[in-house]
């Protein structure tokens, strides 16, 4: 059956419709994408997950392996925020009991001296700020390979 509309048009029409720096229209003109090969560019990248399954969300709303990677991506983020926040505040005690006794670990004692702030505050600081950025590390190490895939899927069908 010949349906009453052409869905090149259409997919013409509206790439045509977003503006020159969408980098989805830069696919459908011909940009041909290659994963970063720099530890700098594949830092970058991952923190680009979210974006990109949104976008891919946006082209790809019947596809269930999207819409699963999502759920699971905003759970596993909770997950991850909830044990990040359970280590700092057992951390938090583990600091507050050592300094009752006098006990100060010397963490980054120069950065004290620049700063002007006390040793426990940095870190509680420390305590507080490490685990979420290495949960949110291993967030985006674990969705990496799986993101890329379906990226490559995406601009694939565009070019």
């Amino acid at each position: 059956m010949i349906l009453p509309h052409n869905n090149r048009q259409l997919a013409r029409q509206y790439f045509e419709s977003l503006p020159d720096t969408d980098v989805s229209k830069q696919y459908y003109e011909g940009l041909k994408y290659e994963t970063p090969k720099t530890l700098f560019g594949r830092l970058l990248n991952g923190l680009n997950i979210t974006n990109k399954l949104e976008t891919l969300g946006k082209f790809y709303t019947y596809q269930k392996t999207i819409r699963a990677t999502q759920l699971e991506l905003k759970e596993d983020r909770l997950d991850y925020l909830r044990n990040s926040a359970l280590i700092a505040a057992a951390s938090w005690f583990a600091i507050y009991q050592f300094a009752r006794k006098g006990i100060v670990f010397p963490v980054l004692r120069e950065y004290g001296k620049i700063l002007g702030t006390h040793r426990i505050f940095r870190q509680y600081m420390y305590a507080l700020v490490v685990p979420a950025v290495a949960s949110e590390a291993l967030l985006n190490q674990k969705y990496y390979t799986h993101t890329e895939h379906l990226w490559h899927i995406h601009v694939n069908r565009l070019n």
